[in-house]
């Protein structure tokens, strides 16, 4: 893993539960984080409860001054979002933390869930020259807040991409919010955590979730 990653820029887009929960604990761990958000005086509410390294900007300048991008908006909104901003998310790490929800996002969720690629192919359309990975969609986000850093084995999060050093990247960001990294595989391997599998919204510490994701279907 990646060791010489101190604190980088991380934009955050979707200042909501996961976002606002994971933009705290990163800026708390010293990294720079900037919320990105149509109206970037609606987060100074969250901003008030950061104890410095945070700030917000309007979604396109948040990007533009990053170096890792976590997407934390509602799945359905990946067409637009990706239409708006592909060409600012070429090269960079972009997280996806989005879960497709069919009673929320409709058809495009659906698709997402039944190709046999999984969530995080589906998406890569919307931002094809990203350097894409999946993490931080598998726990609510009390649990995400309640639970970061806590005394004992640390809960875990499942990753998966194609590029290696933006994964070991992410694995750290994991290590750095206060949870343990389990690494999963390429990109077609997110399927195994996607939203209703048997990992989804199911708490487990590093071991319990490897094996778990060892009975899952692949």
């Amino acid at each position: 893993m990646m060791r010489n990653f101190q604190s980088s820029r991380i934009a955050v887009i979707g200042a909501g539960n996961i976002g606002g929960t994971l933009g705290k604990l990163w800026a708390d761990a010293g990294h720079q984080v900037v919320f990105g958000a149509a109206d970037p005086a609606a987060v100074d509410p969250l901003l008030a409860g950061i104890d410095g390294n945070a700030a917000a900007a309007t979604v396109s300048v948040a990007i533009d001054k990053a170096a890792i991008v976590l997407v934390a908006i509602p799945f359905g909104a990946w067409p637009s979002f990706g239409n708006k901003n592909a060409a600012r998310l070429a090269d960079k790490v972009v997280i996806d933390a989005t879960n497709p929800d069919p009673g929320r996002d409709g058809a495009i969720a659906e698709q997402a869930l039944s190709s046999d690629d999984g969530s995080l192919l589906f998406v890569t359309e919307f931002a094809p020259a990203a350097l894409l990975v999946k993490a931080f969609n598998t726990m609510q986000a009390s649990v995400l807040r309640n639970q970061a850093h806590r005394a004992g084995a640390p809960l875990a999060y499942a990753i998966a991409g194609d590029h290696t050093d933006a994964v070991e990247l992410v694995a750290q960001l994991v290590e750095d919010a206060g949870f343990d990294p389990v690494l999963v595989g390429n990109a077609r391997t997110a399927k195994r955590f996607d939203r209703g599998t048997s990992v989804w919204n199911n708490p487990m510490t590093a071991d319990e979730l490897t094996k778990a994701l060892d009975q899952s279907p692949t």
